[in-house]
């Protein structure tokens, strides 16, 4: 006699593990990244990972014009056919690390928010596409991995570089975490809620963006040392030079890149670019 085929099993089946498919599938923390977007009537709506639909629906619920992007081909077309007869949605199939935003949006300057649960491996990829490209959204709203999300939202004495060059495009916080039973398949990891309000231009005015990557990687690039020996191994610089470039920037040379404010990453990176 065949069993009847559970839920459970049935979510396993639709997932792609080379994809990172996680579904989520739990009402309250569905409500919750409703809550946290703030959606209005009429908001334009980029959901990155569609899935089976769960969010989308939801965001179509408050009146949201939702443009849907999803690179598994069978869900995109699944979710295009039950949800052909909406006159707000839009799907487009691919990738979006890589999809031109002037084709996805096509006109000038938009203003929309980003709403995702999005693949654990790809997820610091997209938010930083977003948050560095010249069509910026007003606000982020995604679903990632706890401790990318603890990077992100970090103070001085506990900063990454992903918490640099996040708070450098915009204000993350953490809204909720979610327990790996909230999706299925269950992922093994606890996952986080976070808003990012996007600032319309970065926390300081870059010359040249690289150099600041560049800069910012340097330091961090040799763990618990004192930031002069970092920024010396990191960006070929000598002793004398790594002193004149601390002291312009008037920081100790025995500090800790991870103990940087954001106003202190403003004034060593103005002393890096007068040195070059």
């Amino acid at each position: 006699m065949r069993t009847s085929e559970s839920s459970s099993e049935k979510f396993h089946r639709f997932a792609k593990k080379s994809l990172g498919q996680n579904f989520l599938i739990d009402q309250r923390v569905l409500s919750s990244i409703i809550r946290s977007a703030e959606i209005s009537k009429d908001d334009l709506v980029l959901e990155i990972g569609t899935g089976k639909g769960f969010l989308t629906k939801e965001l179509l619920k408050q009146g949201a014009r939702v443009i849907g992007v999803e690179m598994d081909e069978n869900l995109a077309s699944d979710l295009s056919k039950e949800l052909q007869h909406e006159p707000k949605f839009e799907l487009i199939t691919g990738d979006a690390r890589h999809l031109p935003l002037e084709q996805v949006f096509q006109l000038k300057n938009p203003e929309y928010k980003v709403v995702a649960n999005l693949p654990y491996y790809a997820a610091m990829p997209i938010i930083m596409r977003f948050l560095e490209s010249d069509q910026k959204p007003t606000n982020m709203i995604v679903m990632i991995q706890r401790e990318v999300a603890q990077n992100m939202v970090a103070k001085p004495g506990k900063m990454t570089t992903l918490s640099v060059m996040s708070q450098l495009y915009g204000y993350p916080k953490i809204i909720r975490y979610v327990s790996p039973g909230c999706f299925r398949p269950m992922p093994t990891v606890t996952s986080a809620i976070v808003h990012i309000e996007v600032y319309k231009s970065p926390y300081f005015n870059l010359r040249n963006d690289r150099n600041f990557s560049r800069l910012v990687k340097a330091g961090f690039s040799s763990s618990r040392k004192q930031i002069h020996n970092s920024l010396r191994n990191g960006i070929n610089l000598d002793t004398e030079q790594v002193n004149a470039l601390l002291n312009s920037a008037q920081i100790d040379k025995k500090r800790r890149a991870e103990t940087l404010t954001m106003d202190e990453w403003a004034q060593l990176y103005e002393s890096y670019e007068d040195l070059l």
